[in-house]
């Protein structure tokens, strides 16, 4: 056998609790002391945004600390995401997508666990292989890698390596003597056509037969899943196949001379592509990079559908937040090909420039947390400052609404709730100490949810989203309730020797804001009570012994006179208070009265204006059908001509009157 392989290459790791822990070993940190550093300036890890004693430093000086790296490296691992460099290795850079920055000392990956470390390395060797177009072996206990020279269909895992064992190099089963016969994918006509493609064929060279030959690759985009919108980072992650049909002259055969073969799938990395781009892509990977094989009729057209997950950067508007629509789109393009080398057009209606069912729903699942209201697709043709040559790109636009159940059961209803409790401290007793101690306890209750609502929102200084400014307004309200409390308790304590009331402001308080309210004064015991006497000097005193006229005994009744007035002054005086300690505490209770009539229509008020300003509560926007978005509709079926074809139909009119229209 010509060529050369690739084994299950590794050694063993010795076992290390410290490093099974995330924490670093004396030797391992001698050998990577120029990557993990003591973290003495405390900066914070990039992933968690702690500050570890111990971190990984990047070339682009971002710093991540090792329970993180793990974390990281292993989710990278479990996606087969990371990324090759001929002088480093399979390595990972920069977890916030900085260029530049792989890691150079691949033993930093024992921070895994020694099982996954094992993965690594065995997905190293594998990527190895398939980059320099070679094979596994399928047999379940081997998974030795060839990197093979010759074309036969049949290949043997070497021994002491490999098991030894033949299989079928195109559907990767083992060998029978029926394997030819019997392969539902392959044969030796197969594969001879295979052969004879390839042998003269570059990928790297654009397939047409003349230079100033046009290649038209049609774009279609089946959404799989909407994953996630992060509002605070303006990131949309969607699951989607991006669809791709070209021509490629390269792959013309005639199917009488392969016995009827009229198509063959091909690894797609063997073959030219187009190098479409996600233009606001967030997540580092620009290029589609997934491997994945594309199917070749005889004509030479080309079908590649690899599935793709995108973050994409997304204009996040949440001025109605959580009764948000979001328009978020999906931007491609080919990044070095310009328009007259690379048409790009949409792959159910090439002549149209803007597609009001520009995606595809046959597979979609739908989104626990977003309700799609629209779907369009829009060809745009620009010329970038760096060149005079017109580029073009595809721009698929979704607009989706948020489900807003969570947020209503689980943040405006305990916020409505708490303005009614602030509303009804003006309830409490005037005299209750307990006042103060609720409004601030609500107070408080609020600023949690304030603080709860800024990390789900963007921070940004453009606008405040309507539940924002619910919550506000009810804070005003809370503190205008303790303001307006501290009052009340302050005119519930007045006394007469600390307090006046002038006239008209005591007739006002007393008489006319009592009847406009409905209150009714309770009534007050008359002052004084009038009995008939007569003077001292002429009380008859004909039984008395001695004469009343005496000046010992007049003076004796004077003094008991003047005592017994002083005493009836005293009572006065401290009825009057008492009367005057009745009149504040009266309107204390008119306050309270008063201030709860004008809280409760305010907060009513106020929460009617900021719930419902939201436009989507009143044009009734019903989220579309998945069925009915297909980019191959099953027009023939009754059933589904009745659901969406009217809709259909009227989709193919509006795109007829703007196809010609150029944005």
């Amino acid at each position: 056998m010509r060529g050369s392989y690739i084994s299950r290459v590794g050694y063993e790791i010795e076992s290390n609790e410290e490093i099974m822990a995330c924490q670093v070993s004396s030797t391992l940190y001698a050998h990577l002391s120029s990557i993990i550093k003591d973290n003495k300036d405390q900066k914070e890890c990039c992933v968690c945004l702690y500050e570890k004693d111990l971190t990984i430093v990047f070339d682009c000086n971002h710093h991540i600390c090792l329970s993180c790296f793990k974390k990281y490296s292993i989710t990278k691992l479990n996606s087969r995401q990371f990324k090759y460099d001929a002088n480093i290795g399979y390595s990972l850079g920069c977890p916030n997508g900085c260029s530049n920055t792989l890691l150079r000392e691949l033993h930093i990956f024992r921070l895994m666990d020694k099982s996954n470390y094992e993965r690594y390395k065995t997905f190293g060797a594998e990527e190895y292989v398939f980059y320099h177009q070679g094979v596994l072996c399928p047999t379940a206990s081997c998974g030795c890698g060839l990197i093979l020279d010759e074309s036969n269909l049949k290949v043997r895992c070497p021994l002491p390596i490999g098991c030894g064992k033949a299989f079928c190099r195109s559907c990767k089963t083992l060998w029978t003597d029926d394997t030819l016969q019997t392969c539902p994918f392959h044969s030796q006509k197969t594969y001879e056509l295979y052969h004879n493609l390839m042998s003269n064929y570059n990928k790297n060279v654009r397939p047409v037969r003349n230079n100033t030959d046009l290649v038209n690759v049609k774009i279609g985009l089946k959404l799989i899943q909407i994953a996630d919108v992060d509002e605070k980072n303006q990131l949309m992650q969607t699951h989607v196949y991006v669809l791709h049909e070209w021509q490629d002259v390269s792959l013309i055969w005639s199917p009488e001379d392969y016995d009827g073969i009229e198509y063959i799938q091909m690894p797609s990395d063997l073959i030219w592509k187009p190098d479409l781009v996600l233009y606001n892509n967030a997540d580092g990977d620009y290029q589609i990079t997934t491997r994945s094989k594309a199917q070749i009729r005889y004509d030479g057209i080309v079908k590649w559908n690899p599935p793709m997950v995108y973050k994409s950067y997304c204009s996040i508007d949440i001025q109605y937040y959580p009764f948000d629509i979001q328009n978020c789109t999906l931007k491609f393009g080919t990044w070095s090909y310009h328009g007259s080398l690379v048409n790009l057009q949409f792959l159910t209606n090439n002549e149209s420039s803007v597609l009001e069912r520009g995606w595809d729903l046959e597979d979609y699942t739908a989104s626990i947390e977003w309700e799609i209201l629209n779907l369009r697709a829009i060809r745009h043709e620009k010329i970038y400052a760096c060149c005079v040559e017109v580029f073009l790109d595809l721009t698929f636009t979704c607009t989706v609404q948020r489900k807003p159940l969570f947020y209503i059961v689980n943040l405006i209803v305990p916020c409505v709730n708490i303005s009614v409790l602030a509303v009804l401290v003006f309830l409490l007793p005037s005299d209750s100490k307990k006042k103060i101690t609720l409004s601030i306890s609500i107070l408080v209750a609020l600023l949690v949810f304030y603080l709860l609502l800024i990390e789900l929102i963007p921070p940004t200084s453009l606008v405040i989203p309507l539940l924002g400014k619910y919550l506000l307004f009810t804070i005003v309200i809370v503190n205008l309730s303790i303001i307006i409390t501290i009052i009340t308790l302050n005119v519930h304590f007045r006394r007469h020797s600390t307090s006046h009331m002038s006239p008209l402001l005591r007739k006002t308080l007393l008489i006319y804001l009592p009847k406009l309210l409905l209150m009714e004064r309770p009534p007050v015991p008359p002052r004084y009570v009038y009995v008939k006497s007569k003077p001292y000097d002429s009380i008859d005193n004909q039984h008395s012994t001695f004469p009343w006229k005496n000046d010992r005994r007049r003076q004796i009744a004077r003094i008991t006179a003047d005592h017994i007035a002083y005493i009836a002054e005293q009572i006065e005086n401290a009825q009057t208070e008492k009367e005057i300690i009745e009149e504040w505490r009266f309107i204390a209770l008119i306050f309270d009265r008063l201030f709860l009539i004008i809280f409760v229509s305010v907060s009513l008020l106020g929460t009617l204006t900021s719930l419902l300003k939201a436009p989507s509560l009143y044009h009734a926007n019903p989220p579309i059908d998945p069925m009915c978005f297909l980019y191959y509709p099953p027009i023939n079926d009754s059933q589904w001509m009745k659901k969406c074809g009217a809709d259909y139909i009227q989709s193919l009119s509006d795109t007829s009157l703007i196809a010609n229209i150029q944005p």
